[in-house]
């Protein structure tokens, strides 16, 4: 399984994880011995200098009692640290405008897999529907083309994750109900 990788984005898990264990009063050694680690492995993940996987950090969540929202949102950082660290992956952010792209389904591209034909794979509403025949794998080929250039990649993609976030954040507060934040920041 992957660790969390980036100093920065271990730095500020580090901080919410140590929020999340002060603000159940346990010390460093009392959750140490809780989730069977040492007071200084502790203290290096609090401090972004101890990589941490997914199953330590809900491991930790669950000890501290950290609501469903807050886990999910610190499981779902590293998750995506791990997904984008994979040597074959490209995650890019795609900008939805007022009028849907894509709402209802996703699909798969499989092509250039050895010994495979190409093929698309399609979560339907009803059910699942594997698409082979080349015309139409063809056309989503195409409609692949279309999304890759209309998504947002690198920094682009980070600069329109991070306006996204301001943007959720801003009307959670506006609404009186700001949840709480994975990073610290509000």
């Amino acid at each position: 399984m992957g660790a969390f990788g980036a100093a920065s984005e271990r730095e500020r898990l580090g901080r919410s994880l140590g929020r999340l264990r002060a603000v159940t009063g346990l010390s460093q050694p009392q959750i140490a011995r809780q989730l069977g680690w040492s007071q200084p492995k502790v203290s290096r993940v609090e401090a972004g200098k101890q990589r941490v996987t997914l199953p330590e950090v809900d491991r930790w969540c669950r000890v501290t009692g950290a609501s469903d929202q807050q886990r999910q949102e610190l499981l779902v950082l590293v998750r995506l640290e791990e997904i984008v660290n994979r040597p074959n992956i490209d995650l890019r952010v795609l900008p939805m405008a007022p009028a849907p792209v894509w709402r209802t389904s996703g699909f798969v591209l499989f092509d250039g897999l050895a010994d495979q034909e190409p093929f698309v794979h399609l979560e339907l509403l009803i059910r699942p529907l594997n698409i082979d025949e080349p015309g139409q794998v063809d056309t989503y080929r195409r409609a692949f083309g279309r999304l890759q250039a209309a998504s947002a990649a690198g920094e682009r993609g980070k600069e329109l994750i991070a306006r996204v976030r301001r943007e959720t954040r801003q009307g959670s507060a506006s609404a009186g109900s700001a949840p709480p934040s994975a990073n610290g920041r509000s």
